[in-house]
């Protein structure tokens, strides 16, 4: 038999047990549950209900559905491998969320609290116009259907790895409950499966650190041993072909999850499902915490598992042939102290994987019915029959991702991959609302035209790198690593530094295509916002819009210049319900005269 066709259970001689299997199963069967509980016997009367839960959604809940819906399979899965390979810099990353649940607060949700947008994208036709609104919708959905089935993908390939069930029929089992629950439970069942799935996340994150601590000796050897090997080392020159440089992890991944998070749709629409201010204050502050402590966990489970390897590195060996193997493979190994384990880990992951997908699917529903159906629906179309296409919009959607992932699993490094397939849209999507929300100089058609050179550029990048890093014309070597301690071999593999190095006829490639995954949102952000003022100041709207003081954010407010104080209507009102009469005697601010 060839080692390829090996099972971890082949390998490290355990088998996954009916324990194992159980835990498995119970966590699928619980989430199927809350699907029924919420689409037959606390069924949502209208649309509203479906898709914000009727704002009664809890604070804890809601809490753990957010965290739950932002560490997803990859986290828990390429996190650690990431970490393992390459060093703790990715941990950075968990600090700069805090500042972007803080940036997020603070600029953007006070905009759509105050407009009450049912998707996100109907702020950009208030903003800017009615196309403007539709590329954005458009992006975001292609976003979607680029990641969703990574997403799947991940906790597949661990129940494979561990059991060596194909890979197909876990996908589509993954799949089919996920669009159960989500597709007749709306909102309420995936905030509380979510919550579920994430105390199982957590649980299992919690017992494979403390476990891997108590074998490796406790922390302090797991701290001198990644030391010694240079996995705490940071690099902070500003050389942007670095992978792990310390800026492009902070700030490139400000930006990325600015993006994923900060405007997402799922994340608002969550915030706005809440009952008041309060309540979005003291749920996000929890969404912080347990964010950073479960990229904690996960970070420092990839040093703990380079300490428990560090004299027998199982890709180096020729043990495992694939990085995305590590974590199950330590997990398999460490299982042997605790039975069970294995099982219970593998819930975790398929919990994260259940509840991002259930979130973006909810989410996705959400903005397909309002941006492309809504309008074209007889205005006495019935609260069932908008709840019925709701749910077959998750349906698709769900069917397109479980087919895309035949894709996904010919590719590798699901970190770096799912990273930079988001790249492409995030940063101009990104720029389509802060641009709208902080620089009232931007027009429809600067908006709308920076976007797309942003998207084109973008797409040139990241396809361009993809296609150099495939035909070895660009590689990431890891950190150095040993195989002194394996069985049959005493030799150290040649040490190597985390810079990015280029294999023959490598000066040829442009410096562009070197630039890491981390700086590619960041990059789609700066040439948006950069085309838009410019395209801006050159063309101005066939028709001149009125731009309302509830279209930015509460930070630039001071620097607004006040064209009419006047105000006899309630703003949001008058931005709602009339959609920008321009008769209407209310507050505005012209973006020409500024």
């Amino acid at each position: 038999m060839e080692n390829s066709t090996l099972t971890l259970q082949d390998i490290l001689g355990i088998k996954f047990t009916w324990y194992d299997y159980s835990f498995f199963l119970l966590m699928l069967l619980a989430s199927a549950i809350i699907g029924v509980y919420y689409g037959f016997y606390k069924k949502q009367q209208t649309a509203e209900d479906y898709l914000f839960g009727g704002k009664s959604l809890g604070i804890i809940p809601m809490a753990l559905s957010l965290t739950a819906n932002n560490i997803s399979g990859i986290a828990l899965l390429a996190v650690p491998s990431d970490v393992y390979k390459h060093g703790i810099s990715f941990w950075f990353t968990y600090v700069s969320l805090i500042f972007v649940i803080f940036a997020s607060y603070k600029i953007f949700v006070p905009v759509f609290a105050k407009l009450k947008t049912t998707s996100t994208f109907e702020y950009l036709k208030l903003r800017y116009d009615t196309k403007t609104r539709l590329l954005g919708s458009i992006l975001y959905l292609g976003h979607i259907i680029l990641v969703l089935p990574i997403v799947i993908y991940i906790p597949a390939l661990a129940l494979v790895q561990a059991t060596g069930i194909n890979l197909h029929l876990i996908n589509i089992l993954l799949c089919a409950v996920c669009i159960f629950y989500t597709s007749i439970g709306g909102l309420k069942a995936v905030v509380y499966s979510d919550a579920l799935q994430s105390i199982v996340m957590i649980g299992a994150l919690a017992i494979a650190f403390t476990l891997g601590v108590i074998r490796c000796g406790g922390i302090e050897n797991i701290w001198n041993t990644s030391y010694e090997n240079e996995r705490l080392t940071l690099v902070f020159d500003l050389d942007f072909t670095k992978r792990n440089g310390f800026w492009a992890v902070l700030i490139g991944q400000f930006i990325a999850w600015m993006s994923f998070m900060g405007i997402n749709q799922t994340y608002i629409q969550k915030c706005l499902a809440l009952p008041s201010q309060k309540d979005i204050t003291k749920v996000l502050i929890m969404f912080a915490i347990g964010l950073f402590i479960i990229g904690s966990l996960c970070n420092f489970t990839g040093l703990i598992m380079f300490t428990e390897y560090s004299t027998c590195d199982p890709l180096e060996a020729g043990i495992l042939q694939k990085q995305d193997q590590l974590l199950p493979y330590y997990i398999m190994d460490i299982a042997k102290q605790l039975p069970g384990l294995a099982g219970f880990f593998i819930a975790g992951v398929f919990s994260a994987a259940l509840s991002t997908m259930s979130g973006m699917l909810n989410s996705l529903s959400c903005t397909i019915f309002e941006d492309f159906i809504s309008h074209r629906l007889p205005k006495n179309t019935s609260q069932r029959k908008i709840s019925t296409i709701l749910k077959l919009i998750v349906v698709i959607i769900g069917v397109i991702s479980t087919i895309n992932v035949f894709i996904v699993e010919k590719l590798g490094g699901m970190l770096a991959l799912a990273n930079s397939l988001s790249g492409i849209t995030a940063g101009p999507i990104l720029a389509l609302f802060a641009g709208g929300m902080l620089i009232p100089k931007i027009n429809s058609k600067g908006a709308f035209c920076g976007t797309l050179i942003s998207v084109c550029s973008m797409a040139i990048v990241v396809l361009g790198s993809q296609w150099y890093q495939i035909n070895g014309y660009i590689t990431t070597p890891p950190l150095p690593v040993s195989i002194e301690g394996c069985p049959l071999n005493g030799t150290f593999t040649t040490k190597t530094n985390i810079n990015i190095t280029l294999s023959s006829p490598s000066n040829q490639v442009p410096y562009i295509f070197k630039v890491p995954f981390y700086w590619y949102s960041s990059m789609g952000l700066i040439i948006s916002l950069v085309f838009g003022i410019i395209i801006s100041q050159f063309v101005k709207d066939q028709k001149s819009k009125i731009l309302y003081k509830d279209l930015f954010s509460p930070v630039i407010h001071r620097f607004l210049t006040t064209k009419d104080e006047e105000s006899s209507k309630d703003v949001t009102e008058t931005l709602m319900v009339n959609k920008f009469n321009e008769e209407s005697n209310t507050e505005m601010f012209d973006n020409e005269n500024k």
